[in-house]
């Protein structure tokens, strides 16, 4: 896939998928995701979702942009020590859910047939577990097949599925029990399951 681009708080330049030439050179820049968040205003975090997604789409029109977009980072934020905490709503995982989940609703917009542009949640469980004392997320999956475990790592991203997002990005797929489509109790998931890390 050579299509794709981020847009956590704007299109990015990032990625093969976004060209800024011509008369387009740059996009709307919002606050950080974690600051958005602190509003606790979801239908900011759509609006926000629709303007981020307006600007790839007229870039498309002009052969500039692809339209799957590697946002939002549903990840919950754990330890300040991780590198990309502002990019993620927080720690809360409801909270989480709900900004994704209106964030999803923007990008793709309503209905979502046809997408205005994919998203694609990442990453699905525990990827901001950097290496602590040993434990990290290649570490951990093995352990999270206790649903006890599984709920406070899961129920955000659960809740963005139930809002039909396009695409998700696994980081540990090898257990078939934490991914999307197959685990107990999770929305189906509309369309790609990417991974990046297989065990």
């Amino acid at each position: 896939m050579n299509d794709w681009s981020e847009a956590l708080h704007r299109v990015s330049k990032l990625g093969p998928g976004t060209k800024f030439v011509g008369d387009l050179l740059g996009a709307t820049i919002f606050p950080q995701v974690i600051t958005a968040v602190a509003s606790f205003n979801a239908s900011l975090w759509e609006q926000t979702g629709r303007v981020v997604s307006d600007e790839p789409r007229a870039m498309y029109n002009w052969g500039d942009a692809g339209l799957t977009f590697w946002s939002p980072n549903v990840n919950i934020f754990r330890d300040p020590r991780w590198g990309h905490g502002q990019e993620t709503p927080g720690e809360d995982p409801v909270l989480a859910g709900k900004y994704a989940a209106s964030y999803v609703r923007g990008l793709q917009g309503y209905g979502g047939n046809p997408l205005k542009v994919a998203a694609c949640c990442k990453h699905y469980t525990a990827d901001e577990l950097d290496n602590c004392n040993g434990v990290d997320a290649s570490t951990l999956m093995p352990r999270l097949a206790n649903k006890t475990l599984r709920i406070p790592l899961m129920f955000h991203l659960e809740t963005v599925l139930e809002g039909k997002v396009a695409t998700v990005m696994c980081f540990t797929c090898a257990d078939s029990n934490l991914l999307p489509n197959t685990s107990e109790g999770t929305g189906s998931l509309m369309g790609t399951l990417f991974p990046i890390a297989i065990q």
